[in-house]
């Protein structure tokens, strides 16, 4: 089994649905995401605490989307809207994007 083919299962095994739309309401597409260090709060500059979610899902599952951008929004039913503040390919060994690593605010 492959790195991709791990991930993509582990992101599917843990995931809920959760609808990920554009920033200007053009395209939305409902995706299975994984909760990665779920409500964890961020040390910044001078010890400023952010206060955000980070979650991470497959690049195969967001094929017809293309790639998320800052702005772009999750939005659940429980955990209602996060607004995409970062975004971090997630690569495999030979450096293939396998998916994203994305932090909300």
């Amino acid at each position: 089994m492959s790195i991709k083919q791990a991930f993509n299962f582990l992101v599917n095994k843990q995931s809920r649905k959760m609808l990920l739309e554009k920033a200007d309401f053009s395209e939305s597409i409902e995706i299975p995401v994984s909760p990665s260090n779920y409500f964890r709060n961020f040390s910044g500059p001078e010890e400023v605490v952010i206060e955000g979610q980070e979650f991470v899902f497959t690049k195969d599952s967001i094929e017809d989307f293309g790639v998320p951008k800052r702005g772009d929004r999750l939005v659940d039913s429980d955990l209602g809207e996060n607004t995409i503040s970062f975004i971090k390919p997630m690569y495999d060994v030979g450096g293939e994007i396998i998916g994203y690593r994305v932090r909300t605010s």
